[in-house]
């Protein structure tokens, strides 16, 4: 058995995960928006494991638009990296190993692993966006979506912390978050922003908006 994505961002849903023997206990995203309008992006996912069923692979889909490019990719299983193969392998699914499939305005990331019986596992996906930060005349704007239509099930507690240039002037750094009203996302005294929502439900969308002056970036998309 295993955890397959679907053609929706970012999650992937089976029959086998809607029976809660697989539930996305939290989410966290560290984005880090760079002077060049790129981004630096760690997502970690806490996994947790109930029954006797054996899972050997985890799928993370990102859709996206524009001239956007992905690059530098990481992955890590319960804190040990874990190297990248050339193509998926998903007939064979080689434990420990993690494979990038690019496609048309998105791409898919295979985590191959084994979880035989109940336990936890951490899921640590990282990567820089190029083209990140999107320029206008006088802002440079910052979205990402942090969920998705489908998962392997509610996520029982979603944070993002959201750091930008060295030197952006705090009092111009303006955040917004849509989905669920009981979160929240607000400036911290250091510059950067953070986001928590608590009981995320299946199929509820969240994502957060940001904008800075456009001389705070070098690059983006203009």
């Amino acid at each position: 058995f295993f955890l397959v994505m679907m053609t929706i961002p970012l999650f992937s849903l089976t029959a086998l995960a809607a029976d809660n023997s697989a539930v996305l206990d939290s989410l966290h995203f560290d984005i880090a928006l760079q002077e060049d309008g790129s981004a630096r992006i760690t997502e970690t996912r806490k996994i947790v494991f109930d029954g006797d069923r054996e899972f050997t692979r985890y799928g993370v889909n990102n859709i996206f638009t524009g001239p956007r490019v992905f690059s530098d990719w990481q992955v890590s299983i319960d804190g040990t990296p874990v190297p990248q193969l050339a193509e998926p392998d998903n007939e064979n699914r080689p434990e420990n190993t993690f494979a990038v499939e690019d496609g048309d305005g998105e791409n898919t990331v295979y985590i191959y692993y084994r979880q035989q019986g109940s336990g936890t596992r951490i899921f640590q996906i990282s990567y820089r966006v190029e083209n990140a930060v999107k320029l206008y005349a006088d802002v440079g704007e910052f979205f990402w979506n942090l969920t998705a239509e489908t998962g392997i099930s509610g996520i029982g507690t979603l944070t993002a912390t959201l750091t930008v240039p060295a030197g952006s002037p705090s009092e111009e750094f303006r955040i917004w978050a849509h989905g669920p009203l009981n979160g929240t996302f607000e400036n911290q005294p250091d510059g950067s922003a953070a986001l928590q929502v608590d009981n995320v439900t299946l199929g509820t969308i969240v994502d957060i908006r940001s904008i800075l002056p456009a001389d705070c970036f070098t690059g983006g998309w203009e």
